[in-house]
């Protein structure tokens, strides 16, 4: 007892949160994992068999070195640390949690979470890539979040669009409101002009 509170003594020293510090004590759960939600990568991979994807993805971070800490079978949910053979920019028990989700038939969602960004983005895209799925960087929910706060291309297309044609338009505008002064000025002296020649026509002598 008297370990396990001077263990907890030295984490909240440190500047441990305190899920960080249960986390210590008792390892990362699931529940822990949902916290780290923009820190969080997400893939779905076109599978029946959750069980075989679970078992190959344990199977092939052991092979990398990585250490198993934690895992709940039935819920398809691992945590691993040891990373820093593969990943030498961060430490030996920095974690990284792992869950596989069946959202329907022959569709299986995996989230790969770590509380370090860089190595997290790091194992999913390891894990994604070999599991055949082909993508550049794995993506974070909150990126996700912010792009469909963002215009779609099409909306920016349209009013890019939209105000090429009213800059065009508008010098035509200009130029039919100018023809038409002209054309009232011409009048105007046309008229000027002829009541000028009036005026100054010489009167018949008697």
């Amino acid at each position: 007892m008297k370990i396990l509170v001077s263990l907890f003594l030295v984490l909240f020293v440190c500047g441990c949160s305190p899920f960080e510090i249960r986390e210590n004590l008792v390892g990362m759960s699931i529940s822990d994992m949902k916290r780290l939600d923009n820190e969080i990568f997400s893939q779905k991979i076109k599978s029946d068999n959750i069980t075989a994807t679970y078992g190959d993805i344990s199977k092939f971070l052991k092979n990398k070195n990585a250490g198993l800490l934690k895992q709940e079978d039935k819920k398809y949910f691992m945590v691993f640390d040891n990373f820093n053979q593969m990943y030498p920019f961060c430490i030996n028990t920095t974690k990284v949690a792992i869950h596989l989700t069946q959202e329907e038939k022959g569709i299986i969602n995996i989230d790969i979470a770590s509380r370090n960004h860089d190595l997290g983005e790091y194992v999913a895209t390891e894990v994604f890539g070999m599991l055949g799925v082909k993508i550049e960087t794995p993506k974070p929910n909150v990126e996700q979040d912010l792009k469909d706060e963002q215009p779609s291309e099409n909306a920016s297309k349209l009013k890019n669009e939209k105000i090429a044609k009213e800059k065009k338009e508008r010098p035509k505008i200009k130029k039919q409101d100018s023809e038409t002064k002209n054309k009232k000025q011409e009048s105007k002296d046309k008229k000027r002009s002829v009541e000028t020649k009036n005026n100054w026509e010489p009167k018949n002598r008697s």
